[in-house]
């Protein structure tokens, strides 16, 4: 996974994180502050802005569905972050091994899995609090990448559920059957962190801009 952002034949069940917690949930100090209207894919968004001891907190009204991303930028609350950026990187930086690895998905996912958002156009995020912690301090990116919460401008756009961990060869290049295993939504066994914790290693990709509500 690439900082982020997209995916989805896996189940897409969501579990309640523990590790969740509402922002009001800080202390008696937070409190609703002031209301204000943003524009969204789906019309008039209302959002309500909370002020607690660590900053700033936007959530829409009726905001239910939790999601996360990782980035390496400082972000604020309300922030809004635009799909694609990780595509728009590999077309105008990328080496040549990352160029190949993208053509390689793009290939299969648009002569066997068209319905699918193409990585190269969507946001990389996660179903689950936990999973986005691990994917932040996974792989030596604790030095730079940021877990937020976020709320999806296009809560409809379609979504892939797969395995980050399939990104990376499984089976000789030739066959592309460790891509096909991505697209399908195959998922490896769980990383196995210690005696007591497990990873599905669980990534989500959308063609959608999101809204920073809190950094975790």
């Amino acid at each position: 996974m690439c900082g982020y952002s997209s995916g989805p034949g896996f189940d897409a069940h969501r579990h309640p994180s523990p590790l969740t917690k509402s922002p009001l949930s800080r202390g008696a100090s937070a409190r609703l502050c002031t209301r204000t209207f943003s524009q969204g894919t789906n019309g008039l968004c209302c959002l309500r802005r909370i002020v607690s001891g660590q900053g700033s907190v936007f959530r829409s009204i009726g905001h239910s569905v939790p999601y996360f991303h990782c980035s390496s930028t400082m972000l604020e609350p309300g922030a809004v972050i635009l799909p694609g950026n990780w595509g728009r990187i590999v077309r105008l930086t990328a080496g040549l091994t990352t160029r190949r690895s993208g053509r390689r998905f793009e290939y299969v996912r648009d002569q066997e899995f068209a319905q699918m958002p193409s990585r190269l156009d969507s946001l990389f995020f996660f179903d689950d609090e936990y999973e986005a912690r691990f994917y932040a301090t996974s792989d030596g990116r604790q030095a730079t990448m940021l877990p937020y919460e976020i709320e999806l401008l296009d809560a409809q756009a379609p979504k892939h559920f797969a395995d980050w961990r399939s990104l990376q060869p499984q089976t000789p290049l030739v066959d592309l059957n460790w891509v096909r295993d991505y697209w399908s939504g195959q998922m490896l066994p769980p990383h196995r962190i210690d005696d007591n914790a497990t990873a599905a290693c669980r990534e989500v990709i959308a063609v959608t801009p999101a809204r920073i509500i809190r950094r975790i």
